[in-house]
């Protein structure tokens, strides 16, 4: 995320073994929205987006990630949950009611 709010590409090498990598999206988000910043992270199966996502918190801004026991694949919210404690694991629907939230306060 560039600080006009635009998105941009990078191919550099990968995090995690992934490009694009969610960490870096995360860490991007978290530098050019600061404490507006709201990260969300859903199944995956491996630990991209922890750092990111602990980075968003450090900054001000908030994060949630799907319930590890609802997950495809639990391993991404699981290794987010152990590194920021303090994050909360909703259900989908639980997802899906904090999305609808904001999109009615025009937030999103």
């Amino acid at each position: 995320l560039e600080p006009n709010q635009t998105l941009s590409l990078s191919s550099d090498e990968p995090v995690l073994f992934s490009r694009p990598s969610i960490d870096v999206m995360f860490d991007s988000v978290a530098f050019s929205a600061g404490s507006s910043a709201l990260g969300i992270l859903l199944s995956g199966a491996n630990e991209d987006g922890a750092r990111g996502l602990a980075e968003i918190l450090r900054e001000g801004g908030s994060g949630v990630v799907q319930s590890p026991e609802e997950a495809e694949y639990p391993e991404m919210p699981r290794a987010a949950l152990e590194r920021s404690p303090e994050l909360e694991a909703l259900s989908l629907s639980e997802l899906q009611s904090l999305l609808t939230g904001l999109c009615e306060r025009g937030v999103a």
